[in-house]
């Protein structure tokens, strides 16, 4: 099984082109292939290989710690980026065989 976690948290906003793209893919896929790990607003319902992870309402660098801390735990095959600067914590703390990829508009 191929495990994928996402940094960009999904917005939730209907005009977002990005995550319409990746909601559109990985809910089509089965979960027993692909992990989809995101944040996502509370509304959102998981579907197909799309898993909805919850960080909380916390600080903005307690809620990067949380997330950089459930990537270890999960020690996800690859790390989904849109190639901000603030995705440069995650890339220095990823475990070993984490791949970390950006995706500029798309998969």
């Amino acid at each position: 099984m191929i495990k994928i976690f996402a940094l960009k948290t999904f917005s939730g906003n209907p005009t977002d082109g990005i995550d319409n793209v990746n909601i559109g893919i990985f809910s089509n896929l089965s979960d027993e292939d692909i992990n989809y790990f995101v944040e996502a607003p509370e509304e959102f319902r998981e579907r197909g290989a799309i898993k909805k992870i919850k960080i909380g309402k916390h600080s903005f660098i307690l809620g990067q710690f949380l997330k950089a801390r459930l990537i270890r735990r999960i020690k996800p095959d690859y790390l989904f980026g849109i190639g901000s600067l603030g995705e440069i914590f995650f890339v220095i703390f990823k475990p070993r065989k984490t791949k970390y990829v950006i995706g500029w508009h798309t998969v």
